[in-house]
């Protein structure tokens, strides 16, 4: 294929479903994925694997008149509402690239060859690996936009945006072994009435309002801050202190077992 109708770059989720949909229109396309690296990226490899797809997490994605090609790629994964499990997220992918006749080419691009329009720069090559890849059109498919920032395309960091100043700190993915969904929601219930930690809350958060804790089929919706504060609590026991404030949004819990749980929490 000396110069496909599609390129994708990336090996994210969205890039790999954006080259499957491209060649399921009949566009002689390529993905270029680097090397190494696991198909689905932040939700496999990175372990994200509670996924947001609505506001209330209910519908089946095999059900779902919203989701598209995505529903069909959780599908596949096996995933019943939101928890993807890594490994059959990967395998899913790979499945439905070969089934649509997508080309996967491994290899880290070096530099991007694009001509002057009326619209603005278009791209026409990559260097891979030192050869050159020509496409009729391009899909910049990466975690960071690292293809369009090559072509001196400008963006923001954070939030600026927006209007804030503020930027996310950290997400950390903890996969948990050998603790029940039931236990899990039944700490958080006891911890909610424990005297000492309500004060703290009022402490930290004043009158802020915060989810209510909820759990579904393979989902736990960790929105009052209690198992934070007792983490903190148990920190300053043990002499180890918390030298940062935090403000936490709660924690998504992804249930992939009996006593498999993966934790998703935003830290600012």
């Amino acid at each position: 294929m000396t110069r496909p109708d599609w390129v994708v770059v990336g090996h994210e989720t969205e890039a790999v479903l954006a080259a499957v949909a491209g060649a399921r229109l009949g566009l002689a396309t390529v993905l270029v994925a680097p090397p190494g690296r696991l198909l689905g990226g932040l939700l496999t490899e990175g372990g994200l694997a509670f996924v947001d797809r609505d506001s209330r997490h209910l519908t089946p994605p095999a059900s779902s008149p919203h989701d598209g090609i995505f529903a069909e790629f959780l599908d596949r994964a096996g995933v019943r509402l939101v928890a993807l499990d890594p490994d059959r997220g990967v395998a899913a992918l790979e499945t439905m690239l070969a089934e649509a006749g997508v080309v996967v080419l491994r290899g880290h691009w070096a530099q991007a060859r694009s001509r002057a329009s009326a619209d603005g720069l278009v791209l026409e090559a990559l260097e891979i690996e030192g050869r050159w890849l020509e496409g009729k059109a391009f899909l910049d498919g990466t975690a960071d936009g690292d293809l369009a920032e090559t072509l001196g395309v400008p963006f923001a960091t954070g939030f600026v945006e927006h209007g804030h100043s503020r930027v996310l700190g950290i997400s950390p993915l903890p996969r948990v072994r050998g603790v029940t969904p039931e236990t899990i929601v039944t700490t958080c219930r006891t911890l909610a009435g424990d005297p000492d930690l309500q004060a703290r809350r009022q402490a930290a958060f004043g009158e802020r309002r915060f989810l209510e804790l909820e759990a579904a089929d393979d989902w736990i919706l960790i929105g009052p801050p209690y198992l934070a504060l007792a983490f903190q609590r148990w920190r300053e026991r043990e002499g180890l202190g918390c030298p940062f404030g935090f403000e936490a949004d709660g924690f998504n819990v992804a249930v992939l077992g009996p006593d498999d749980t993966s934790w998703n929490g935003l830290i600012y």
